[in-house]
């Protein structure tokens, strides 16, 4: 089946879709391979042939899920790639795994390497405040 007729099949009622009950025209989608949240056919992990997925990793890190071929085979379906590298690195090889001369899918990958760095950002470590205070004469002395 091609992937238009299975967004016109899914696109007005599935399982993943969330809508604004006070009136609002947004629709948001939280299946797993969609890089903005948003409910449409780009943006689909469901029925693109090529979807991508970028999650965090449990280390700092990220994971770049790929569709690969055997979509009806669930333990083949998706191919994952863990970058771990650096936020620089990891933005330059997620940007060449997308864009570059493999071409996986281009025209998501400014949405990808966006949703890549709020994800590295997110996982750095937080330098504790040091607490400044004033000097009293038993510090000073001491």
């Amino acid at each position: 089946m091609s992937a238009s007729l299975q967004w016109h099949i899914i696109r007005k009622s599935n399982s993943f879709m969330l809508q604004n009950r006070l009136g609002g025209h947004e629709v948001f989608s939280t299946e797993a391979n969609n890089l903005t949240s948003l409910h449409s056919q780009k943006f689909s992990g469901l029925v693109n042939p090529k979807a991508v997925g970028i999650t965090a990793d449990a280390k700092r890190g990220v994971v770049v899920s790929l569709k690969t071929k055997h979509a009806q085979q669930p333990k083949n379906a998706f191919k994952s790639v863990t970058l771990s590298r650096g936020g620089r690195p990891t933005l330059k090889s997620l940007k060449g795994l997308l864009g570059g001369a493999v071409d996986y899918r281009s025209d998501l990958t400014k949405f990808a390497l966006a949703r890549a760095s709020a994800l590295l950002v997110a996982q750095k470590k937080k330098a504790p405040k040091v607490k400044k205070g004033r000097k009293t004469a038993a510090a000073i002395t001491a």
